[in-house]
């Protein structure tokens, strides 16, 4: 489970793995800032699906360019606290 706080209702929200794509620059971005390969980031656009181990990492970066996404998209849930 993960819990938004206030400060997270600023960002703009995020509802698919393709827009998560375009917010960290590119499907090249991603692959090289994950470290994984342009195929398997295009395959998560594909499956509207995003490894669960890359969500601290990947939510950490779209806030810092102003941006939240559904946990959903890694395959967690949401608390808002």
């Amino acid at each position: 489970m993960v819990c938004l706080t206030q400060d997270d209702s600023e960002l703009v929200r995020l509802h698919n793995v393709r827009g998560v794509v375009r917010a960290l620059g590119g499907t090249e971005a991603v692959a090289a800032f994950t470290k994984r390969s342009p195929q398997a980031v295009s395959n998560w656009i594909a499956e509207d699906r995003i490894s669960p181990r890359l969500f601290l990492l990947m939510s950490a970066a779209l806030k810092e360019h102003g941006y939240s996404a559904d946990p959903s998209l890694w395959g967690q849930e949401a608390a808002v606290i």
